[in-house]
């Protein structure tokens, strides 16, 4: 707490003041606020402190740097105020100062730790876009390098019984449906994973989509399944929302896949698909009439390759509804089920209706 003159020379100082800045009293006494004011402070403090000197500034409130006695940066906020006669003459300037080097020491430190989180941050992030993009081109090229191999296996797999089957005993038979059965769920799980690799792919646009467009062409995409299982789809008019077009294709048509094909013995499949407008929102359901899933397994469904039934009882990677997963996730969106077994299924999914062209 400083009285400092009309021309910024110290009248006089407590011992805080003279603790804070590292002089004594004695050496304060043949100084000004000049002399320990840092140099790039100087014309702001002068300038306030002429303006309250004028009466132009009530109260002078300043957030400043002094060079203490051992040359030491610290920082303190000023408040001072002009004390006049009783005629309302100027007499001397008398000032508070609270130190908050700490402070600022604190928000410097915790800004260069920001900077460099930020930096490092940014660099993962390059390293990771530069991994998924080797990721994505490792995924094609195996993609075809697998697919090669496994379409002249099952092509000489089917010559060979073409020629010999009139001389095929039924194991050897057996054997040979085996090994296409093999190779077509290879070919299945291949592109399966290379579509679920694909649903993060940055290069997608986000457009209109009408879901009762949709519907029909995934109806008429499936159709020999659907007539197979006499499946029956009725959607309600659905609504047109903003989204990445072939994700939330692929997301109706995996969650009608797994209506149709998780169905009851001797039941024709029944699948309605509704929608509500909540407020950030669109909400759907897919409610089928199947087999059920047992509430223990709500949350393991999602999980990529889970399955609940073996390969002879229902075919299929297990990559559908952890697919379905992703690309809720990419609306902003959230996934869930209520189901009982041997009663149907509903699952839920939101889409948000501002979503930005990153996802």
């Amino acid at each position: 707490m400083p009285l400092n003159s009309l021309d910024g020379k110290f009248i006089d100082c407590n011992p805080f003041f003279q603790k804070f800045i590292g002089y004594s009293k004695e050496e304060l006494l043949k100084m000004a606020i000049k002399d320990i004011t840092h140099p790039d402070d100087l014309e702001e403090s002068k300038n306030q402190f002429m303006q309250l000197a004028n009466g132009k500034l009530p109260f002078l409130h300043l957030q400043k740097r002094y060079i203490k006695k051992n040359g030491e940066e610290v920082w303190g906020i000023t408040s001072a105020m002009i004390i006049r006669d009783h005629e309302s003459n100027p007499l001397y300037a008398f000032a508070m100062i609270q130190d908050i080097t700490p402070k600022v020491i604190a928000e410097k430190k915790l800004k260069e730790l920001n900077e460099k989180l930020e930096d490092t941050v940014k660099k993962r992030t390059i390293e990771l876009e530069n991994l998924n993009k080797e990721l994505e081109l490792f995924a094609y090229a195996a993609s075809h390098d697998l697919q090669e191999p496994l379409r002249t296996i099952i092509g000489f797999n089917n010559l060979i019984k073409k020629r010999t089957e009139s001389n095929l005993d039924a194991q050897t038979k057996r054997f040979m449906d085996i090994v296409s059965a093999t190779v077509n769920r290879m070919q299945t799980q291949i592109t399966d994973l290379l579509n679920f690799s694909r649903i993060e792919k940055d290069s997608m646009q986000c457009t209109n989509i009408n879901c009762t467009d949709i519907i029909k062409h995934i109806s008429n995409d499936l159709k020999s399944v659907i007539d197979e299982n006499k499946a029956k789809i009725i959607a309600d008019s659905l609504p047109q929302i903003k989204g990445y077009d072939t994700l939330i294709r692929l997301l109706f048509q995996n969650l009608i896949s797994n209506a149709v094909k998780f169905s009851k013995p001797g039941i024709n499949p029944k699948i309605k698909i509704s929608s509500s407008n909540l407020k950030n929102y669109w909400k759907f359901e897919v409610k089928d009439n199947g087999i059920g899933v047992d509430q223990q397994y709500f949350n393991q469904i999602f999980n990529a390759f889970k399955r609940l039934h073996t390969k002879d009882e229902y075919s299929g990677t297990g990559l559908g509804l952890a697919s379905c997963m992703k690309i809720v996730n990419k609306h902003n969106g959230k996934i869930w089920l209520k189901s009982t077994p041997n009663k149907g299924s509903s699952f839920y999914f939101t889409i948000a209706k501002n979503i930005d062209d990153h996802g």
